[in-house]
């Protein structure tokens, strides 16, 4: 994987302050989220930040495996993330309480993740051939 081409993902997603999120349960079945940042992390690593719901989490605790997409719609330029994730960390927690409701909410959490990258590759709607670069 090429430095460089990690970068210049990693730039067009803090460009652009979304991400998508693709993960799956330990039987493959899919799910797909958002994100709000991206950022360099160690080498070859990056981390995603968002208020994910609970499945992006549960799966990502079953299955380490992800891809993100960050995704430039009125230039078709973006760029594809495969890799594992290495750590989940928690930076914020809203207990979900609302007096109006019988039943507590579930506690909504802000988690960062950090992913080692294996492959980057362009993501585009045109055709494009999912080759890394």
């Amino acid at each position: 994987m090429k430095q460089a081409l990690l970068d210049s993902a990693v730039g067009l997603g803090e460009k652009l302050q979304h991400i998508f999120v693709a993960t799956s349960d330990e039987g493959g079945v899919p799910h797909l989220a958002a994100a709000g940042k991206i950022a360099r992390g160690r080498p070859g690593r990056v981390t995603v930040g968002a208020w994910f719901c609970p499945r992006t989490i549960e799966n990502l605790r079953r299955n380490p495996r992800i891809s993100l997409v960050a995704w430039d719609r009125a230039t078709d330029d973006g760029y594809q993330l495969l890799g594992e994730v290495e750590e989940i960390i928690d930076e914020s927690v809203l207990d979900g309480f609302d007096p109006r409701i019988e039943e507590p909410a579930i506690p909504q959490v802000e988690h960062e993740v950090v992913v080692r990258v294996s492959r980057v590759m362009r993501f585009k709607h045109a055709p494009h051939t999912d080759l890394e670069e």
